[in-house]
């Protein structure tokens, strides 16, 4: 049961505490331990301890116990078990163990001292090797923004530069080439305007070309001719058409 130690000094009416046990907690009895009033109070209110008008009025009076004085051992102080329950707390780690356990009147047994040492020390590494990767990290990002300004410093120069008249007029009335002319189709190049190198002929068709003359071969063959001699209405008379 925690808090055993205030066992001996409550002989005389177990569950009450009066002043006598107070004080005599305080000084501490002949080869025991000292006490704190943090250590007392504490003590009293989780074994739920009647406290006389004398001995409250003292420890109402005194420094009062922080949440470090609900984990005392057996002893009241601080062994190497306490301690670890100590570090299990949701929301509390060994710097808040430093901060506090000189306000929780307790002492640190040697065990508890040593782990508290180690795991301290742990601590302070941990956080050491955090902000060293931090500083890396930061400085992996200044070179790679000073690696992308030098890419881009040549981008931004050509983008940047006034463009030369001068230039532009040449490439305008720049002659063009026969060569870049050349029409898709023809061996001969050439160019648009006068002095073109090579001249198209169209040939004129020679006369009588697909043109058949008829010729007559049987002489006996004649044009029909119209006699307009003849007699109509008499008899023996010959026709007024002659073939």
């Amino acid at each position: 049961m925690a808090n055993e130690w205030m066992d001996k000094y409550t002989t005389y009416a177990p569950g009450s505490m009066g002043l006598t046990a107070y004080w005599g907690m305080r000084q501490g009895s002949k080869g025991g331990a000292r006490y704190s009033n943090q250590q007392i109070v504490a003590g009293a209110r989780q074994r739920g301890l009647h406290i006389g008008r004398g001995a409250r009025a003292i420890m109402e009076a005194g420094p009062q116990p922080n949440w470090m004085n609900q984990y005392t051992g057996s002893e009241g102080g601080i062994g190497l078990s306490t301690y670890n329950r100590l570090k299990g707390v949701a929301g509390k780690t060994v710097l808040d163990i430093q901060r506090d356990q000189h306000a929780s009147g307790m002492q640190m047994g040697r065990l508890a001292r040593e782990q508290f040492h180690t795991d301290l020390q742990d601590y302070h590494q941990q956080q050491a090797n955090e902000r060293v990767l931090q500083q890396q990290a930061a400085q992996k990002e200044r070179e790679w923004q000073l690696q992308l300004q030098r890419q881009m410093k040549p981008i931004n120069t050509q983008i940047n530069e006034p463009a030369n008249p001068v230039e532009i007029n040449d490439r305008i009335n720049e002659p063009a080439n026969p060569v870049e002319t050349r029409i898709p189709g023809y061996r001969t190049s050439s160019t648009v305007g006068g002095g073109a190198t090579a001249s198209m002929k169209i040939r004129e068709p020679k006369r009588g070309t697909g043109t058949k003359k008829w010729k007559r071969t049987d002489p006996s063959w004649s044009m029909p001719t119209l006699n307009t001699g003849g007699t109509s209405g008499k008899a023996g008379n010959s026709s007024p058409v002659n073939v």
